[in-house]
């Protein structure tokens, strides 16, 4: 845990004190002071007073800036695994992405796999909420269009391969890769800003390729 600079208290209760020493000052009578001997008797009072209102004050922004470091801490440690899971997970979204290409036609899927979660995210499915809300919804967008894109076949006699008989079959798959590609276009700009990059045009495919 991240402790408090020394120095930064010193300085604060340095200037909570002058403060009430101002104000005292403003408020104090010297001549009634001399004038009257049992008025001397203020000064213990107002010394004592001073020293519990600074001693309550000290305590206070001790406590304000030890909560204040400690959400700073675990900020910048969520900012962190954000950006490490950002790091793994980018080529995966990538090519994932440019992988989710639209069929033309009538096509048997049995070795067809645009529609298939990359194994490094499958594996990491239970973590994705560590890149953030957006990204993360957007990743779990894409899961489900590619679970209902497998589903959009028909079985064949051998209940393994499945085909896409029809065009609308054919515009249901595509609707699914659609929103794949979207979806992982929305993690990849998330990770893009997480991460500081700055594409041109067509880099994403450059970097999926690579």
């Amino acid at each position: 845990m991240r402790r408090i600079n020394g120095w930064n208290v010193v300085w604060l209760l340095i200037a909570a004190l002058c403060a009430f020493a101002a104000s005292f000052w403003i408020g104090f009578d010297p001549i009634n002071v001399m004038v009257d001997k049992e008025a001397g008797q203020v000064w213990p009072a107002w010394v004592q007073a001073l020293g519990s209102i600074a001693a309550i004050v000290a305590a206070a922004l001790i406590a304000y800036l030890q909560r204040r470091s400690e959400n700073l801490e675990k900020k910048n440690e969520s900012l962190a695994r954000e950006r490490s899971m950002a790091s793994f997970l980018y080529k995966d979204f990538a090519r994932w992405r440019e992988k989710a290409a639209d069929v033309m036609g009538p096509v048997v899927m049995f070795g067809v796999d645009n529609y298939a979660i990359p194994q490094n995210i499958y594996d990491h499915m239970r973590d994705l909420h560590i890149i953030g809300p957006t990204a993360s919804e957007a990743a779990t967008k894409a899961i489900g269009a590619s679970l209902v894109a497998r589903t959009v076949g028909r079985s064949g006699n051998d209940d393994t391969k499945r085909y896409l008989k029809d065009q609308d079959s054919v515009d249901q798959y595509n609707t699914q890769l659609t929103i794949i590609r979207e979806s992982c276009s929305k993690v990849l700009d998330h990770f893009d800003e997480l991460l500081g990059i700055r594409h041109q045009p067509n880099d994403h495919a450059a970097s999926a390729k690579s």
